[in-house]
């Protein structure tokens, strides 16, 4: 329910519904990683990028983290928006250290290039 209020852009209340899921389940559940990611969207829907790099950093953090390069890949957008592109290069390189074949592959190869240039630059 969390995800449809995201996707009608209902942020408030995606974030309440997340909110009170994470309440009620340990880190190591299969949802938590799922419930981070879209919480993590809503505060980025509302432009609180601030709070997005938080809780994303959060799941970078636990150990039992599944989907790294997926976290690696949206701390790199988030920080690429925020205009930190030092950051944002580090990330994506991370991203591209975990994942061989993942979708957005050939794009964040392309937003290295693009930033290392502007870096150097």
């Amino acid at each position: 329910l969390a995800n449809a209020f995201y996707h009608v852009g209902s942020y408030g209340r995606a974030i309440d519904l997340y909110t009170e899921l994470l309440d009620q389940i340990d880190s190591n559940h299969p949802y938590w990683q799922l419930s981070q990611f879209g919480l993590a969207y809503c505060y980025e829907g509302k432009k609180d990028y601030t709070k997005a790099i938080s809780i994303l950093e959060k799941v970078k953090a636990n150990p039992d983290t599944t989907m790294m390069a997926l976290v690696h890949y949206n701390l790199g957008r988030i920080y690429e928006l925020t205009g930190k592109k030092s950051k944002a290069l580090e990330e994506y390189k991370k991203y591209l250290e975990k994942e061989n074949f993942g979708i957005f592959k050939v794009l964040v190869e392309e937003k290295v290039k693009v930033l290392e240039h502007k870096t150097v630059s």
